[in-house]
């Protein structure tokens, strides 16, 4: 039972890593075309 706990627990963080580095992305493109527009 434990087993399964910490498998859900592995997908929710691979989820959220998975997320944070949408939005790091989404924040550099941002910047450069920031940038860009200077």
């Amino acid at each position: 039972m434990g087993f399964l706990i910490i498998l859900v627990i592995i997908e929710k963080m691979e989820e959220l890593i998975f997320f944070t580095n949408i939005k790091t992305d989404f924040v550099s493109f941002g910047v450069l075309v920031y940038s860009l527009n200077i």
